[in-house]
């Protein structure tokens, strides 16, 4: 996807939910159907729509992207610090663990 590509991926993985948007930058498919597998991929062979899933494939790993990633770990520090809240030993680990995650990205 960050490589700009359309996708076919199996319905029974667990990112399909979140990274296929069936019809929009590939396909989502039953496994166990071989037909309707080989229908998507010489869809996308036949057509001119690879290229414009393709595109909105980038479009959504982007929210998936260590920035991203970095960027609501921040977040999520930043609110419990705002909160002040009792911070037991294990919530101290956890935050202290984030942070150096932090300066190594």
């Amino acid at each position: 996807m960050a490589s700009g590509l359309p996708v076919i991926v199996s319905k029974n993985c667990g990112c399909t939910e979140d990274l296929v948007k069936h019809g929009y930058n590939g396909y989502a498919f039953d496994p166990y159907d071989v037909a309707e597998l080989t229908d998507y991929m010489l869809a996308l062979n036949e057509s001119n729509q690879a290229q414009k899933m393709g595109n909105q494939s980038i479009k959504i790993i982007k929210a998936y992207s260590p920035d991203a990633f970095r960027e609501g770990v921040v977040k999520l520090i930043n609110s419990i610090k705002a909160a002040k809240p009792a911070i037991n030993l294990k919530d101290k680990l956890m935050g202290q663990f984030f942070i150096r995650l932090l300066v190594r990205i």
